[in-house]
């Protein structure tokens, strides 16, 4: 399910020892919920900022689209328990493809049409995001709601996306909270 979130389908490779370390002295160091219970959550990079309502964890993956264009996300994701006993997801990540010479509103449509393949859209609206353009959309079906925005900044395409059970839905202020956070911190 992550490559699908990541928007990248392939084969993953190995990480750069670099990075691996990075992330290692990352995870050792626990973060800490501010005086409301959200984290601050950030990837390996720094590259942006989502609050989530629970503890997370950094991520950085390499890959290959299907096509066979290498691919480097860079994210974060947690798993929050709602009611009876399910699981609400929150994964925020940026992809970029390397030689990705699409304009904004190409990634933009290219990300649509991805995600239009997965599920029925309740619907789908252009986001005002500052400086990056982007769009928001609700897929769902009987086991799942996927809500989720996707950015095209500078380079690369980012995604923020919770998804819950139908009968353990996220209140809609807690969703809009955490989708109207994240931020680019870097370019």
């Amino acid at each position: 399910m992550l490559t699908v979130l990541a928007g990248a389908a392939g084969v993953a490779i190995a990480a750069e020892p670099a990075r691996e370390a990075q992330a290692t002295h990352r995870a050792a160091v626990l973060p800490k919920p501010g005086p409301d219970g959200w984290y601050d959550a950030r990837p390996i990079d720094e590259s942006f900022v989502v609050r989530i309502p629970g503890a997370y964890q950094p991520f950085s993956e390499d890959g290959k689209t299907a096509a066979g264009a290498v691919t480097h996300t860079e994210g974060v994701r947690a798993k929050v328990t709602a009611a009876f006993g399910a699981v609400t997801l929150y994964v925020a990540s940026c992809i970029r493809e390397k030689g990705d010479t699409r304009t904004q509103k190409e990634r933009l449509q290219a990300s649509a049409d991805h995600w239009k393949k997965l599920g029925v859209m309740r619907f789908q609206r252009p986001i005002d995001s500052g400086p990056d353009p982007g769009f928001e959309f609700e897929i769902a079906d009987d086991v799942k709601v996927i809500r989720s925005r996707i950015y095209a900044p500078a380079a690369g395409t980012c995604t923020v996306l919770t998804s819950w059970r139908p009968y353990a839905r996220s209140t809609d202020a807690d969703v809009e909270r955490y989708l109207d956070s994240f931020q680019v911190t870097r370019r």
